[in-house]
């Protein structure tokens, strides 16, 4: 009996032990998993934190590009009105080496132009912010356009540039045109460029539903080593090539980044001081997913953009000419123009060639001016409102304008030089009947502002 109690109790003593060894285990279970609980609620508060920076850096980055924008193409705006208007010489005064000198002048700041717009066009993709506006596209139109634009610098260079048409071409396509041109613009532009003598041919042809260019020079070529990272951001093929040529590098990356963003893809053959050739290829209809992940706006699915759309005269303002000729000079001649800009470097230059064109010109250095102005002058005929400015901007200003019955149709352009995402709603949503990003093509904005008197005439004959 006392064996049985000694075993037993022996027993009891090991379970005993067994337990408490599977307590300490748990204990120090438990200890490890309060361990990893507030690593990982440390973990997540360095997310927290970290996503936070991101958001403040995303949003002073924004803040920073809008500011550079409107920093950089200000004084860009009056150097290129002023020495369009002297390349022109219209007065005759000028000699044949002042003209050149003047075309030298806007075709340098017209170089500096386009690589602000490349910077600010990677740091839009590279931020998720890159809008895209998909819409019928008529091919045949695209087609036009591009043989108009190019036509004339092969010529320059006594090259033959030839665009061939394959015979099963859709009509229509549904993408962002403008994109899609300056992808289409950047290599033609390069084929010509990098080519001395020879062809520059486009094949436009259709693929699996896919429309597909391809662009083939007969220039200086790439190796293959230089093909693999001929996309890359700021990145030409060799050291000299920047020296010789000029350019920046980014136009093939961002190509690359906006052919993505449109379903589609860039493809490079190429041999040494034989040529090249680039295949673009993007969806005939562009996807409903796509549309949704590149943030689209897209008039044919959305009424409110069709209708505002409809109402307000905007202009593409990346091809600039060194020419332009006095527009519809009856419907301009002696009508009222209210200037509104802080800068008097852009107020000097717009004056100097509105008056010129007949016009009679009111200034204000701010919205809140602008107010009195058109109180004390009812009868002005028209306003181009800068958006950015002290005491009241642009948009405000519209905004009160629109709130006085006498100024409800009075026709208002917006000429912004901060140009990014959402300005151009922003202004529309503000008030006014057109808008363009500065530097100005002074033809296309004299084309914007008659059609904007004639059609506020028509409504007020109605």
């Amino acid at each position: 009996m006392n064996r049985q109690l000694h075993i037993q109790s022996e027993d009891l003593t090991s379970q005993h032990q067994k337990l408490q060894q599977i307590n300490i285990e748990l204990e120090r279970q438990r200890e490890a998993l309060e361990q990893k609980n507030t690593e990982v609620q440390h973990a997540k508060k360095l997310v927290e934190q970290k996503t936070t920076q991101l958001e403040i850096s995303s949003k002073y980055k924004s803040e920073f590009l809008a500011n550079m924008s409107h920093e950089l193409r200000t004084p860009l705006n009056s150097l290129l009105i002023l020495s369009q208007d002297l390349a022109t010489n219209r007065l005759g005064n000028l000699t044949d080496e002042q003209i050149e000198s003047a075309e030298i002048v806007h075709k340098s700041g017209n170089d500096l132009l386009l690589l602000i717009n490349e910077v600010l066009d990677l740091s839009k993709i590279e931020a998720g912010k890159m809008t895209l506006n998909i819409a019928k596209v008529k091919v045949e139109d695209l087609i036009k356009t591009l043989y108009l634009d190019f036509r004339h610098q092969a010529e320059i260079k006594e090259l033959h540039f030839e665009i061939i048409r394959e015979d099963n071409l859709p009509e229509n396509i549904y993408t962002d045109r403008q994109r899609l041109e300056q992808v289409l613009r950047n290599i033609i532009s390069n084929a010509i460029k990098f080519t001395s003598r020879g062809q520059v041919l486009i094949n436009i042809g259709v693929n699996e539903n896919c429309l597909t260019f391809k662009i083939s020079d007969t220039g200086i070529g790439i190796s293959v080593i230089e093909q693999s990272s001929i996309f890359e951001p700021f990145h030409q093929a060799d050291g000299t090539t920047s020296r010789k040529y000029g350019g920046t590098g980014l136009g093939l990356s961002i190509s690359r980044d906006l052919i993505k963003l449109l379903e589609g893809e860039i493809i490079l053959e190429s041999q040494p001081k034989k040529g090249s050739t680039f295949k673009v290829s993007i969806p005939i209809q562009i996807s409903n997913k796509a549309q949704s992940e590149a943030k689209v706006i897209s008039p044919k699915n959305d009424e409110n953009a069709l209708q505002k759309s409809s109402s307000i005269t905007k202009v593409d303002n990346q091809k600039v000419s060194t020419e332009y000729q006095s527009v519809n000079d009856e419907i301009l001649s002696n009508k009222k123009i209210l200037i509104v800009d802080d800068d008097m470097r852009n107020v000097f230059a717009l004056s100097k060639i509105l008056r010129d064109e007949g016009m009679q010109i009111f200034k204000a250095e701010n919205g809140k001016a602008a107010l009195k102005i058109l109180i004390d002058n009812p009868d002005i005929d028209l306003v181009l409102m800068d958006i950015m400015m002290p005491e009241m901007n642009g948009y405000e200003a519209m905004q009160r304008i629109r709130e006085q019955i006498n100024f409800q149709h009075l026709p208002m352009v917006a000429l912004t030089a901060k140009a990014m995402k959402d300005d151009e709603e922003k202004c529309i949503l503000a008030g006014a009947n057109g808008y363009m990003a500065k530097p100005i093509n002074l033809r296309q904005l004299l084309k914007m502002m008659s059609e904007l008197i004639i059609k506020n005439s028509s409504n007020n004959l109605k």
